[in-house]
């Protein structure tokens, strides 16, 4: 009795202990975790990505999340698990976007039971499923701060999982570049899989860069008997954070939206020019801010784009459906002169179609009420009918106002953001592979036809075995019954 007394004692100052020490270790974790955040960043470069979590504190946490997961048997894994996605994603920027991860304890846990449940009756075999689904629920809850979009998912499959894991296994022998090569298959896999409040991940290291720095690291590792092991993963973190980027931040995308601005731009300084010889033929003709109605009248009726114009624009008082007015302003807009042909198409009795087109002209005249018509209008189509041309020219009409300062009002601020929102939606769904997961699918498919067939020749070469013992086995019947 007193031995069992004494041994409960022992247990529970042995938990107790190991509850303090979690505490000390879990305090220690949370102020070395304590760094650079969101508030701290101002402006951050949107061209770079960076990882600056810290070596102490990622030591801490891996401590901690070891300690807590092992003494409640896996229990608490959800919940650490968090803590660490929470801890890498406050460190983590993509091309000048700041993470964060609200996953928590309490939504993984009844999957993450359920996940392991399958997994142990299959005999281990569901763990290729669980392990992209602990993947995909990370991504869902992954996003960037400031980013009202939280459309974040992972896109990859099993299949893909398993060849790819196949492919750098593989690669993990080769001579020298082995281990890098091999981390780099991993990682263009799951990167251009990852969607982050749609924008799709690209991982741009080479295998180059990543030799020379396991090379070093492992040099180091080997002088200092193996201490700067402790200091490799956030090492590795960082390298690989600085080789990431987002769709947007491609050199085809980028190369993409020059082009266009720049068509846009062509158009605006060539009509340009035709508007600035307008002018001018109103200067020769002597049109002045001072000249009179009747005066201008004159000059108008004579033919004059410029006078037809200013003349429906100073007294037409708002109403230019009236006559002359009506007569002279679309006399004007045949004549090509650009403000008229925005004021017409503006204003003017005319059919949808017509008027679309006049606005489309006038808006690569460069006049800026035409580039706000039509800003709306792609807008409210593209969003409408999920258009990403139509979306990409609002957009871009907004860029071109913005580039000659006109300040877009609040509502087409909201609704340019929309039109961003959804391309980048509509860009991050349109993934096509690169060539990597169909390799993968087809290793994964080579290796289950190799298996058979070596499963076949087994079992035919065991049959032809079993049979020849047979054979034998009534030969030495038969020998045995003629003595």
């Amino acid at each position: 009795m007193i031995f069992a007394a004494t041994g409960i004692s022992l247990v529970l100052v042995f938990i107790v202990g190991l509850v303090i020490v979690g505490g000390i270790i879990a305090l220690i974790a949370a102020i070395l975790g304590k760094g650079k955040t969101e508030s701290d960043d101002g402006d951050l470069d949107e061209n770079k990505s960076f990882f600056d979590g810290g070596y102490l504190a990622y030591i801490g946490y891996s401590i901690l999340v070891a300690f807590v997961t092992s003494i409640t048997f896996g229990l608490a894994f959800p919940w650490m698990c968090c803590l660490m996605q929470r801890w890498k994603a406050k460190h983590t920027v993509i091309c000048g976007k700041r993470m964060y991860f609200d996953g928590t304890g309490v939504q993984l846990i009844g999957k993450f039971i359920l996940w392991l449940f399958l997994t142990i009756i299959t005999f281990g075999i569901y763990g290729f499923w669980m392990a992209i689904a602990i993947k995909k629920w990370v991504s869902k809850h992954t996003h960037f701060v400031g980013e009202e979009d939280n459309n974040s998912y992972f896109d990859g499959g099993v299949l893909g999982f398993i060849g790819t894991n196949i492919l750098a296994g593989f690669a993990l022998i080769v001579p020298f570049v082995g281990p890098a090569w091999s981390n780099i298959i991993r990682l263009r896999w799951e990167t251009k899989h990852t969607v982050t409040d749609s924008r799709r991940l690209i991982f741009t290291g080479t295998v180059g860069t990543f030799f020379l720095k396991y090379l070093l690291w492992g040099f180091l590792t080997g002088i200092t008997f193996g201490i700067f092991a402790l200091f490799i993963p956030v090492k590795n973190m960082r390298l690989e954070t600085e080789n990431t980027i987002d769709h947007e931040h491609t050199i085809e995308a980028q190369m993409k939206r020059s082009e266009y601005r720049n068509l846009i731009r062509t158009d605006y300084s060539a009509y340009k020019s035709d508007n600035v010889e307008y002018e001018m033929e109103g200067i020769k003709s002597g049109i002045t801010d001072t000249m009179g109605q009747e005066e201008l009248l004159a000059l108008a009726n004579s033919g004059s784009r410029v006078a037809q114009y200013l003349y429906v624009k100073r007294y037409a008082e708002g109403d230019y459906t009236v006559e002359p007015f009506a007569s002279l302003l679309k006399a004007a807009s045949d004549a090509e002169y650009a403000p008229a042909v925005s004021l017409y198409a503006l204003t003017g009795e005319i059919e949808e179609t017509e008027k679309n087109t006049l606005l489309d002209k006038a808006a690569k005249m460069g006049q800026f009420p035409a580039i706000r018509n039509r800003m709306s209008y792609c807008a409210d189509i593209g969003l409408a009918q999920n258009d990403i041309a139509y979306l990409k020219d609002a957009v871009r009409y907004s860029d071109l106002l913005n580039e000659h300062g006109e300040e877009l009002t609040e509502d087409e601020l909201i609704l340019v953001k929309k039109c961003v929102l959804a391309i980048r939606k509509i860009e991050s769904g349109k993934f096509v592979s690169s060539g990597g997961s169909k390799a993968s699918i087809a290793v994964v498919a080579i290796i289950a036809a190799i298996l058979v067939i070596l499963g076949i020749l087994c079992s035919v070469l065991m049959f032809g075995r079993a049979k020849m013992v047979s054979v034998d086995m009534d030969s030495y019947t038969n020998a045995e019954m003629m003595y």
